[in-house]
């Protein structure tokens, strides 16, 4: 009877309902094997080596906020700054998978290994590659009342005083370069160690204490347009939009001094692959925002919009290949 069979359809789907894989609703979460879709599900910790007021805490802080945004978790930034960003490593490692991502510079990944063989793990295997964030632009600043105003002036002002001048610059691949232009222009400076490269180092500059500094331009930028420091060259490919009139180190006569950081978000170790993507997508459309992107040129950083994990993980690998040679000549910084 017509009135039987609408009362038997509704049980029929029931049954089917209850049977694994006929007809159920997956459950959120379960439409990829891996979980992508379902993660985050409470608070994520985003462990980073950068020390307050640094390039790298400012890209950590507005990565967690707009990250936060879009997954409607919680996301806090730990600072563990310390030498070669160890400390932060070791931190994520400690993880439970899922609780935390890495945010860090490229050579607390590619380079720290090379750089403390004792170190137990090697972070590119223990980590997962989501994607570039952010170019850090690097700059060589001295005092305003240091005689110098370029960086051929540099180099002459510090052959008349030989051992006389001091520097400073962060462990890992500024320290390396900082080293090597020595090296190549025969310069003889004594090395200051900090922990990191920020206010603290920005502050024993303008008191007179530092002579020279490799740095992010972030802590440089804005006291050099106040004049109480002159920052002398910029050492990337191409000159910072947040000081357009100074030139870089390879249109100074210097084409091997050259110094960019690169930010990277890293997961944890066999972090499913749908997932890397699926951060690496929403990273992306963060980055792609234009007011965003406007505040990290003020700042002395650009927005690296459209990579991939492979893409990312490629990236790593060369970094990696490239320093490694002065990694083996000049060793680890002295302990700050």
């Amino acid at each position: 009877m017509p009135g039987q069979q609408s009362m038997a359809a509704p049980g029929r789907r029931t049954i089917l309902a209850l049977l694994p894989g006929l007809g159920a609703a997956p459950p959120r979460g379960a439409a990829q094997a891996d979980g992508a879709s379902a993660w985050p599900q409470r608070r994520v910790r985003i462990i980073t080596p950068a020390p307050p007021g640094s390039s790298l805490d400012l890209v950590a802080r507005l990565m967690a906020e707009r990250l936060g945004a879009r997954w409607v978790q919680p996301v806090t930034v730990e600072g563990r700054p310390g030498v070669d960003g160890i400390p932060a490593l070791e931190a994520m490692i400690a993880a439970a998978p899922g609780d935390a991502l890495f945010l860090a510079n490229h050579g607390a990944v590619t380079v720290t290994p090379l750089l403390n063989p004792r170190l137990g793990f090697d972070p590119m295997a223990a980590l997962s590659p989501i994607l570039d964030l952010s170019t850090d632009l690097f700059g060589v600043a001295v005092p305003a009342a240091l005689p110098v105003r370029d960086l051929p002036g540099l180099v002459g002002h510090a052959r008349e005083n030989p051992g006389r001048l001091n520097y400073a610059a962060a462990p890992g691949p500024p320290y390396l370069a900082m080293r090597a232009f020595l090296r190549d222009a025969e310069l003889d400076m004594v090395h200051v160690g900090f922990r990191g490269i920020g206010a603290a180092t920005v502050a024993e500059m303008l008191a007179g204490r530092l002579h020279v500094v490799l740095a992010p331009l972030t802590p440089l930028a804005g006291v050099a347009r106040e004049g109480r420091l002159r920052v002398v060259a910029v050492t990337g490919g191409e000159r910072a939009p947040a000081l357009p009139d100074v030139p870089t180190s390879a249109e100074q006569g210097f084409p091997g001094f050259r110094q960019e950081g690169i930010h990277g978000l890293f997961g944890w170790k066999d972090m499913p692959e749908a997932l890397r993507e699926r951060i690496a997508n929403e990273a992306n459309s963060v980055l792609a925002d234009t007011l965003l992107a406007e505040r990290l040129r003020g700042m002395g950083l650009l927005a690296r919009s459209g990579g991939t994990p492979a893409s990312f993980a490629a990236l790593l690998a060369e970094q990696r290949e490239r320093w490694a040679g002065l990694a083996r000549e000049f060793g680890a910084a002295p302990p700050s």
